[in-house]
C-alpha cells in the first residue's frame, strides 16, 4: 500500500502474518499543495497539469534525495514540515512550473528509496491518496 497523502507512507505487507513493515516514505502532497497556494494562488496541481508544464532540474533534484532522512532505517517517520527548509532553498529562482516539476519528481524519488528499504519487490502496489481534497 502506497499512500500519498501530505507525506508519503507505504505498508508492506509480506506472505507470513508477520511480514508486516510501515514507514514514512518523505514528502508527497503537501509541499507541492503548498507551492501551489504561494505561486498561483490554487490548493492544488489540478491533474498535475502545473508539473507537467515544468522542467525538473536534476542537480537540485539529486541533491534534495541526499537528504539524512532517506538512510535512516525503517521504521520511520516524518513530519510534514521536515522538509519545509530544504525544499524552500531547493525551489529558490524556479517558475511555478518548474518548482511543480521539481517537488513531483522528489515525492516519486522519495518512494523509489523506499522501495530499497523493503524485504522483497511488491509483487502489487495499492496507491491512495489525496488529490485535490477539500477539507470541511
Amino acid at each position: 500500500m502506497l499512500n500519498l497523502g501530505g507525506v508519503g507512507n507505504v505498508t508492506w505487507i509480506g506472505p507470513g502474518t508477520d511480514d508486516l513493515l510501515a514507514f514514512d516514505t518523505g514528502p508527497a502532497n503537501a509541499p507541492l499543495d503548498d507551492w501551489c497556494r504561494r505561486t498561483i494562488g490554487a490548493s492544488h496541481d489540478a491533474d498535475g497539469a502545473l508539473a507537467a508544464a515544468g522542467r525538473v532540474d536534476a542537480e537540485r533534484l539529486a541533491r534534495l534525495v541526499e537528504h539524512p532522512f532517506f538512510s535512516r532505517r525503517p521504521p520511520k517517520s516524518l513530519d510534514r514540515d521536515e522538509f519545509a527548509a530544504v525544499l524552500s532553498a531547493a525551489t529558490v529562482g524556479l517558475s511555478a512550473a518548474d518548482g511543480a516539476a521539481l517537488l513531483a519528481a522528489f515525492s516519486v524519488e522519495a518512494v523509489v528509496k523506499a522501495v530499497g528499504w523493503l524485504p522483497s519487490p511488491p509483487a502489487r502496489w495499492i496507491v491512495c491518496g489525496a488529490a485535490g481534497a477539500t477539507r470541511s
